[in-house]
């Protein structure tokens, strides 16, 4: 490989495009982060050059050249980990790969002649996170010193987002799960650049108490979101405790700074974006643990602060939360086929948004003969102004009632079950009127 030639960067302009950044966070990581940039003696207040030398080593390796592959080394000293706590971002710099233990230790890429190919997908392979071209070619891999485990193409699509972040590269966002032990696992957001190059690294390493307990880290990934407000890009993070029940949503702005911050007394297991009149709104999905039962939160895109409504003194209350509140909360009934065979609350698993407002599916699990665990939906429709419109059980739901009918389990057959008869009743919470219940009638699909 040709050996790479210094050279002098005569402006911002040139500083950016070097970087392959925007002015702004290039102005920013010189004021905040330190980036290698000079003033002209006795010239204008703008007048700044920089050494192309000084950025490499700053940045631990400069952008490959694309006939060239990248270099190989210890990436992790250079790669500083970025701790989420509170409202302010820590930076601790792991002096050493080797004490860092979960750093990156090796990236390459394949160059693709006369460009850089599109990532369209990752994968974690062994010890390495991968990235793949639509044509299903290798990109690039990232590797670790430890073993990752393994992830389905779904959950890897969860896991990962891939594309512009600040308006001038594409990014590959990536939430790397590192087992600690057979039942526990902790994650680190890592952004990619489009060439491989780690960005930046983030953790929670925050705890949360609730009464008279204390959950501190390790958190794990449950949900991954990207979305728009302020003309700037928001990174929805959801994590939950590595063991127990509190989650975390985490909104970070393109450079990992802590932007908003949103807790649930109960798993969030799904999340999307409706941009709306009034501005983007997110919806968090999960599970309430003080209702035992599935839950949404909506909330302000462009001011995520607060915490899950939850009765004051009780056991699920967070006592070091962020102040706020959602815009709405909904708690979602556990349908009868669940509780006549006891079993697990109905948590949210997809929220999908569409022009006519969004759709929120809860799922529960149905044991059934022969060890078997039958799946079922609910499917419950909102109009963009956040009215509930709708509720309806997949065809799958009437199904398994005809075979827990046929079991014994459910006395009565699809055609006379109460839950035709009976409205769904959800219950919603709001600021200005506390909880209520709304009362829907079952919409009943035709087959």
């Amino acid at each position: 490989m040709a050996e790479r030639q210094d050279k002098r960067l005569d402006s911002w302009k040139e500083i950016s495009a070097y970087l392959g950044r925007d002015l702004r966070t290039v102005v920013r990581w010189e004021k905040d982060k330190g980036l290698p940039v000079h003033r002209v003696p006795g010239g204008k207040r703008h007048a700044v050059f920089a050494y192309t030398e000084e950025i490499d080593a700053w940045l631990g390796g400069g952008p490959a050249a694309p006939d060239a592959p990248a270099p190989q080394g210890a990436l992790g000293v250079n790669a500083p980990l970025i701790e989420l706590r509170g409202s302010r971002v820590h930076i601790r710099v792991a002096l050493l790969a080797v004490t860092a233990g979960l750093l990156l230790v090796a990236v390459a890429y394949r160059p693709w002649i006369g460009g850089q190919r599109q990532v369209a997908r990752v994968s974690f392979s062994g010890n390495a996170v991968v990235a793949w071209d639509e044509a299903g070619k290798f990109v690039w891999s990232s590797q670790f010193p430890e073993t990752l485990p393994e992830a389905s193409r779904t959950e890897l699509l969860r896991r990962s987002y891939i594309g512009n972040l600040d308006g001038s590269d594409e990014a590959v966002l990536v939430s790397v799960p590192f087992v600690l032990s057979a039942a526990t696992s902790r994650d680190e957001l890592y952004c990619f650049s489009r060439a491989g190059k780690v960005r930046w690294r983030a953790a929670f390493t925050d705890s949360l108490t609730f009464g008279a307990d204390r959950y501190g880290p390790p958190w794990r990934w449950t949900a991954l979101h990207v979305y728009r407000a302020l003309d700037e890009t928001r990174i929805a993070w959801a994590l939950v405790h590595h063991t127990w029940w509190p989650s975390v949503l985490l909104v970070l702005d393109s450079e990992a700074e802590i932007v908003g911050k949103f807790v649930n007394s109960g798993f969030i297991t799904a999340l999307n974006s409706l941009q709306t009149s009034a501005g983007p709104i997110v919806l968090a999905g999960g599970v309430s643990n003080a209702n035992d039962a599935g839950m949404l939160a909506v909330l302000d895109g462009r001011r995520i602060s607060g915490r899950s409504p939850e009765k004051p003194g009780s056991a699920y209350e967070c006592k070091n939360c962020p102040e706020g509140q959602p815009l709405r909360y909904f708690v979602f009934p556990r349908s009868e086929l669940n509780l006549v065979t006891g079993s697990l609350y109905n948590e949210v698993k997809s929220i999908g948004v569409h022009g006519n407002g969004f759709q929120v599916r809860t799922q529960e699990a149905v044991p059934g003969n022969f060890q078997e665990t039958y799946w079922v939906e609910s499917i419950y429709e909102f109009s963009p102004d956040l009215e509930l419109k709708q509720a309806m059980h997949s065809d799958s739901y009437w199904d398994f009632h005809r075979r827990l009918e046929l079991d014994g389990k459910v006395k009565h057959s699809p055609e006379n079950c109460p839950e035709r008869r009976q409205p769904k009743k959800v219950l919603a919470w709001a600021p200005e009127t506390g909880w209520r219940e709304l009362r829907l009638p079952l919409t009943i699909l035709k087959r």
